[in-house]
């Protein structure tokens, strides 16, 4: 070992052992000493890259590469240094150039080709990633497993990622469990895998990967996030705060955290967590068009006019617009974006307050700049707020009312030449009791699934005798009207000039002035709820956080009773409904004989 040597192993001991700045000292000499030997340069631009020092590194990396033109782990340190710096593409150069020379020299290099695929896909070339990354797991497939567990991990662990990125999420399973396989305790793969389940709906694999991730990393952010958000999937809200206010512990100005805790806590009627309900914006788009007005804060709005902006579904509409009248105590004008199909229905039931679908406030054009431009149709607001901010911000701005007075219940009036109009065909059906039935819904293909039954499933509820039902289903159920009469079922009377879908005011009367309404979680629900019809509102074991927990009445529509799923499934709950019915009929019977 020559004299130069013998000095770069002290400094490496002396790194070794803590003293950094000894070993800086060190390097500094002996770049001095040696200004075109590769091995001190190399040492001194890792030790500061190490230290977070990327731009004092890059130039001694830069010398060290240009000294030792054909080493691949001096290209290595100077692709990983680039990389550091976002200067992705001359990195991903760099890289290609250390494979090269390390396959020329060497053979394939893992280490090069891991590199590779990361800097891909930090570039969003996530096909070449995939490509790169394979190449690494068959050439660890051929080497001696116990001495490449964690590379092989590694591997699997990236090109998991990659597929995931590229819409793959059944092979980045397959390739999570892999790397788990090589490394069992590998809680960055556990929390990957969590994340990935829960994405296509294996919720309660992902509780037990989530649990698994943070158990080995009690620290570990991204587990703990999905860990909450798996319990809050399962209905476990109490478990969900928890684990949020762990992550909130580590992290306190997660937006994403404080959003997400938000939900447990309201559904534990917390309704403090209104603001953090507000966080919503900045972790899921929740407003499709943006006006570029300002968004109200919790300002005085005296004298100013203030533009709520529609978000989600219908039921969210229905559901916040029971806030728009304090909204209106406190703004000099309120417009609302609303859907076409509930501008009737809301501006009937709050005539002070204008009602129109985003077409016909305003629409986006593209400027000559390319960008978009915002041209009002209607005259401008001061300012706006989407609908779900209202519990928020309504009871900040009037120091009248309190959180703690709870839910400011929506209430919807209905068109009275309908409700004349469903009542005589009602009467035409006989004196039994009316009975609407809505059994799918659920906006995302997830709440769908979790939400709905089929008809077939409520062939229990249909047999009840002395009922006489009406379809208030939604969407393309023809097919399943059809099986159902086919099969000899119960009539389920639907009229030809009846749109469930597309016209709400209709369906709002109708529900109005049955007997009763049974339905799923779904917008049938809201608007009979807020109707102010007798509601039966089924729901799965796991809720939704505005029904609460463990309560059979609803803080949203006075009118509704819950019945909850329970470890019996679905056949149980739907069979409690159908006795339950069957002591309706009776007491409707009972009343029509007193009257007779």
């Amino acid at each position: 070992m020559d004299a130069l040597a013998r000095q770069l192993a002290k400094a490496q001991q002396a790194l070794n052992a803590g003293r950094v700045d000894h070993a800086l000292a060190v390097g500094r000499e002996l770049v001095r000493k040696h200004p075109q030997a590769a091995a001190p340069l190399l040492f001194l631009g890792e030790l500061y890259c190490r230290g977070g020092k990327q731009s004092t590194g890059l130039p001694f990396l830069r010398r060290a590469a240009t000294a030792a033109s054909h080493d691949a782990r001096v290209r290595r340190a100077l692709a990983c240094c680039l990389g550091d710096l976002g200067l992705i593409e001359e990195a991903i150069a760099t890289a290609n150039e250390a494979v090269a020379r390390g396959s020329a020299d060497t053979g394939p290099c893992v280490e090069g080709e891991l590199l590779l695929g990361n800097l891909y896909c930090r570039a969003g070339r996530f096909a070449e990633a995939e490509i790169s990354l394979r190449r690494i797991v068959e050439l660890l497939a051929t080497l001696n497993v116990g001495e490449n567990r964690r590379l092989r991990a590694a591997a699997h662990n990236d090109l998991a990622n990659v597929l995931v990125e590229l819409g793959r999420p059944a092979e980045a399973v397959v390739n999570y469990r892999a790397a788990i396989t090589s490394e069992p305790h590998f809680a960055d793969a556990w929390a990957n895998l969590a994340a990935t389940l829960l994405r296509t709906d294996f919720v309660n694999e992902a509780s037990d990967a989530a649990r698994r991730a943070v158990a080995l990393a009690p620290r570990h952010t991204a587990a703990l996030m999905t860990l909450g958000n798996t319990l809050s999937e399962q209905g476990h809200w109490a478990e969900a705060r928890g684990a949020f206010d762990t992550l909130l512990a580590i992290e306190p100005l997660s937006r994403a955290a404080r959003y997400n805790r938000s939900l447990p806590c309201l559904a534990l009627g917390d309704w403090s967590a209104w603001e953090d309900f507000r966080l919503r914006h900045f972790v899921e788009p929740t407003i499709a068009v943006a006006s570029g007005l300002p968004r109200w804060s919790g300002e005085s709005l005296s004298g100013k006019s203030v533009l709520v902006r529609r978000e989600q579904g219908i039921g969210t509409q229905i559901m916040f617009s029971g806030y728009l009248p304090e909204l209106a105590n406190v703004a000099g004008k309120v417009v609302v974006e609303c859907d076409r199909r509930m501008q009737t229905l809301l501006a009937r039931t709050l005539p002070g307050i204008e009602f129109f679908p985003r077409e016909e406030l305003f629409h986006t054009v593209a400027d000559s700049s390319g960008m978009n431009a915002v041209q009002w149709l209607k005259p401008q607001s001061d300012v706006e707020t989407a609908i779900g901010d209202l519990p928020a911000l309504v009871r900040r701005a009037d120091t009248v009312r309190e959180w703690s007075q709870g839910i400011a219940a929506p209430r919807l009036t209905c068109d009275a030449e309908l409700i004349r109009k469903w009542r005589s065909r009602l009467s035409r059906l006989g004196g039994r009791l009316c009975v609407g039935v809505s059994w799918r819904g659920g906006g995302t293909t997830t709440s769908r699934r979790k939400r709905s039954t089929t008809l077939e499933q409520w062939s229990v509820i249909l047999s009840v005798p002395g009922v006489r039902f009406v379809s208030l289903q939604y969407g393309d159920c023809d097919a399943e009207l059809a099986e159902h009469a086919d099969q000899g079922g119960v009539t389920l009377h639907r009229w030809s000039d009846f749109n469930p879908r597309d016209d709400l005011d209709d369906l709002a009367a109708l529900s109005a002035t049955l007997d009763l309404v049974v339905s799923v979680d779904n917008s049938t629900a809201h608007l009979a709820g807020a109707a102010g019809a007798p509601l039966w509102l089924l729901l799965p074991r796991a809720a939704d956080w505005r029904w609460l927990v463990g309560r059979s009445d609803s803080a949203w529509y006075p009118s509704a009773e819950l019945f909850r799923e329970d470890a019996g499934g679905w056949p149980a709950l739907l069979n409690s409904v159908a006795e339950k019915l069957k002591w309706r009929v009776a007491e409707h019977n009972h009343s029509a004989a007193r009257v007779g």
